[in-house]
């Protein structure tokens, strides 16, 4: 990842692009405009379950 932000105005395009064509897959995920698979470890399942049960309880306080 960058270690600096872009400007709204470049950082904002690759998102308007997003919206006006979205993506048909139900889940998608972009960095810096380009499509990332999300069969990367990044993506792990049991992270998500995790990050999601972790939120849910914050939320819930």
């Amino acid at each position: 990842m960058l270690r600096f932000a872009k400007p709204v105005e470049a950082g904002i395009t690759p998102i308007v692009a997003a919206i006006d064509s979205p993506p048909t897959e139900p889940l998608s995920a972009f960095f810096e405009g380009r499509r990332l698979d999300l069969r990367h470890h990044s993506f792990d399942p049991e992270d998500a379950r995790r990050l999601d049960a972790v939120t849910r309880e914050l939320l819930t306080g």
